[in-house]
């Protein structure tokens, strides 16, 4: 019985050029396959939630579709609506720059054990939104304006981040640095656990 060490997996956090937050839109990108664990149709209720509050914002669905049902019913909301938009599958540069381009980051996976693409909105300047189990809690340091219980909550959370440039900002100071979770690091950790085990 031996005690266990978290190592992060490494994130190709060098391909991300984070932009000035002025540059970047008021837009949510969620990233992850479409699919009822993935919760896109949820996605599009919390954008639905802002835009009847006012908050002007749009939201980005990105990702494979891994159930064509589920994907059909995702596609069918967000041909309705003006401020969502269906991207499905796309290459790797479009995807970066997709989340460069926008503020927010939204994972509304519950009990994701990590979340590689929340790692990488954080990598590319965004503000992730996370649902409040799992990982993906720690790759935003915990922080309690970035994580949510509800669909509700998730609606006052991002009011708040948008509409208020004090706690952006505040918000955009505590987060993590993208370099906790990129390669050199994970190489760095492995080998230190390697040299005091041998």
């Amino acid at each position: 019985n031996s005690d266990a060490q978290v190592v992060y997996p490494p994130v190709d956090t060098d391909v991300f050029d984070q932009p000035d937050w002025s540059e970047q839109e008021t837009g949510i990108v969620c990233v992850g396959r479409i699919s009822p664990v993935k919760r896109q149709l949820d996605a599009i209720d919390v954008v639905d939630r802002l835009n009847h509050k006012g908050v002007d914002v749009h939201l980005h669905l990105v990702g494979t579709e891994s159930n064509k049902e589920y994907a059909k019913k995702v596609r069918a909301l967000a041909k309705n609506r003006s401020y969502v938009y269906y991207e499905g599958k796309v290459d790797n540069k479009n995807l970066i720059s997709l989340i460069e381009r926008h503020r927010y980051g939204l994972n509304l996976m519950q009990n994701e054990p990590f979340g590689m693409t929340v790692a990488e909105l954080l990598s590319g300047g965004s503000l992730p939104l996370v649902h409040n189990s799992g990982g993906q809690k720690e790759i935003v340091g915990n922080n309690d304006l970035l994580t949510f219980d509800s669909l509700e909550h998730a609606a006052d959370q991002f009011q708040k981040l948008i509409t208020d440039y004090e706690t952006q900002q505040q918000t955009l100071d505590e987060l993590p640095q993208a370099t906790s979770f990129d390669v050199q690091r994970f190489r760095a950790e492995i080998r230190n656990i390697v040299e005091q085990n041998i």
